[in-house]
């Protein structure tokens, strides 16, 4: 996922414990298969985000609303 413009907060899962980071402009961040994972915009001003998906054969990628 790549934060193109304005400020992004991602979140992901590992081992029973959720991280966080904040996104910057043109800043990227990779996620291995299986991982939960999220973002939002925590800034009034909007966002524009850059997703790239990919599935390994059997994988099945699915969306959640938050």
């Amino acid at each position: 996922m790549g934060n193109i413009d304005g400020a992004l907060t991602v979140a992901w899962e590992a081992a029973g414990d959720i991280a966080e980071a904040r996104l910057g402009r043109l800043d990227l961040i990779l996620n291995p298969p299986g991982r939960t994972r999220s973002f939002r915009n925590d800034s009034v001003a909007d966002t524009t985000v850059m997703r790239l998906s990919a599935n390994a054969p059997g994988a099945e990628v699915g969306f959640e609303a938050a």
